[in-house]
């Protein structure tokens, strides 16, 4: 047996027991995706920066709950330097297992602070490819965003920006009125000359015990039941059948009935409201007996959970299901749940360009219900791909995001490397209208490009051939332009 512990919800979890680490890998995913999607709503690398600032503010609160309310120990800080050093080590150490490298105060502006690290966590694993004219961009404008709002959201109004400065530089800005109400605070913390006068050694002696009353207050008590005489009493209370408990799956906590019942529908909401049983089991590390005894028990006295084949179920998720396919139904008049299923798999199949009326008949699909199905699918990310040509069978074309990006990055490399692009090779390429997609791939360029009716020439190629013919002219020689 162990020690009782009441089984915590994971927003509810006390930071300082345990260490929650979320892994590297999936971090890296996540966060190159947030970045990805940023970037493609945006036209500027201020406004990109602007966007992961807005993201990192959110964690930023969240991060206040978690280190201010929940804690036992916090307090409210109310010196400037102070929340300073709080966001440095404690909010450091929380996010990244590290303290901030450094913390500076600017001598020209007394508002301006800056805390300093050399390799931010988030910019090692970006793989997003940025354009050139966002060259600058800096994604540790995110952990900027943290750093405002839990500034901010402790009473310290500030702007925090990020530049590239010894590694990555944060530059808190506050406002005049923090560093006014900074200065009263010290103003009534120093004796006044009407006050009695102490000596330095005595006001020496006032900090050292200052400092001595402050670590007993962050000790923690000594006198406390030990591990046998907690398991002694839960034992006691289970034989006397004054308390009921279930054991955890590891046997390192307690957990009961009521507390398990909260878990599963957390678990449950999270989930988007169906989950396997098995699953919830191992989330929640309680046996599968118990959860599924407790799901039985939730699913008899509350109508809007469901018990099918080892899911569970609730309400949300079954009107969510049938609005979808309620939907189909009225844009079809019928539907069957393999055609709903084999859409998505033959499109996931593709890897080139491939004409829909093609995929129609192969799959044997009704027309309509094959465009609504993938629109959706694309809309909603679980295609990546897109459909040119509209509705029409005859012109349109599912071409898949892979296909896509691989073109792309063949006329791009072949137009650095040669500085010019054939239309009859884009067009085996599966492009149509070449001139139009060079324009759209090289906007920021094509104004210094030259098209001409079966090819395009950029400004280096011109350039060769510009110097080729003044030499020629200087020279008083010739040159086949053709040839070359």
């Amino acid at each position: 047996m162990s020690i009782i512990k009441p089984k915590t919800s994971i927003l509810d979890r006390n930071l300082s027991k345990g260490k929650g680490e979320v892994h590297v890998s999936s971090f890296a995913l996540l966060f190159s995706e947030i970045v990805q999607y940023c970037q493609n709503r945006s036209y500027t690398v201020p406004e990109l920066q602007n966007k992961l600032s807005d993201l990192g503010q959110q964690v930023g609160l969240r991060m206040l709950d978690l280190l201010f309310v929940r804690e036992q120990s916090s307090k409210r800080e109310i010196k400037i330097i102070k929340i300073l050093l709080f966001v440095k080590q404690t909010v450091w150490k929380t996010l990244f297992g590290k303290e901030a490298d450094k913390l500076e105060h600017s001598n020209d502006d007394e508002r301006t602070y800056y805390l300093i690290e050399k390799d931010p966590f988030v910019n090692r694993f970006i793989s997003v490819s940025m354009p050139k004219d966002k060259g600058t961009l800096n994604c540790a404008a995110f952990m900027a965003g943290i750093v405002e709002a839990t500034l901010t959201g402790s009473g310290f109004p500030c702007k925090v920006t990020t530049h590239w400065h010894k590694g990555t530089t944060f530059m808190i800005k506050f406002e005049d009125s923090v560093i006014i109400r900074d200065k009263r605070i010290d103003s009534k913390l120093v004796p006044s000359s009407s006050q009695s006068i102490m000596s330095a050694g005595d006001w020496e002696e006032v900090k050292r015990l200052a400092a001595d009353f402050q670590r007993a207050q962050l000790t923690s008590a000594s006198q406390k039941l030990s591990e046998r005489n907690c398991i002694e009493i839960v034992s006691k209370l289970l034989q006397l059948k004054l308390l009921d408990v279930f054991h955890t799956s590891d046997g390192k906590e307690y957990i009961t009935p009521a507390q398990l019942g909260r878990e599963i529908r957390d678990e449950l909401f999270v989930h988007g409201g169906r989950m396997n049983l098995a699953d919830l089991s191992q989330i929640l590390r309680v046996d599968y007996p118990v959860v599924e005894s407790k799901v039985q028990d939730l699913v008899s006295h509350d109508n809007s959970l469901y018990l099918v084949l080892g899911q569970l179920l609730n309400s949300d998720y079954l009107d969510r299901l049938t609005e979808e396919i309620n939907d189909k139904l009225q844009q079809d008049g019928r539907i069957s749940v393999s055609e709903l299923t084999k859409i998505r798999g033959l499109l996931s199949a593709v890897t080139r360009p491939v004409p829909c009326s093609n995929l129609i008949s192969y799959g044997g699909f009704p027309e309509h219900l094959f465009y609504s199905i993938a629109e959706e699918l694309i809309h909603t990310k679980r295609i990546a791909g897109s459909i040119s040509g509209g509705r029409q069978s005859a012109k349109s074309v599912f071409i898949p995001e892979l296909h896509a990006r691989s073109q792309n990055q063949w006329v791009t490399d072949f137009f650095r490397q040669n500085g010019y692009l054939e239309y009859d090779a884009l067009r085996r390429l599966g492009i149509t209208d070449a001139e139009s997609y060079v324009k759209k791939t090289f906007g920021s360029t094509k104004e210094d490009m030259v098209f001409l009716p079966t090819v395009c020439c950029g400004p280096a190629l011109l350039d060769q051939i510009e110097g080729m013919v003044e030499e020629a002219l200087n020279t008083g020689s010739w040159i086949d332009v053709q040839v070359n």
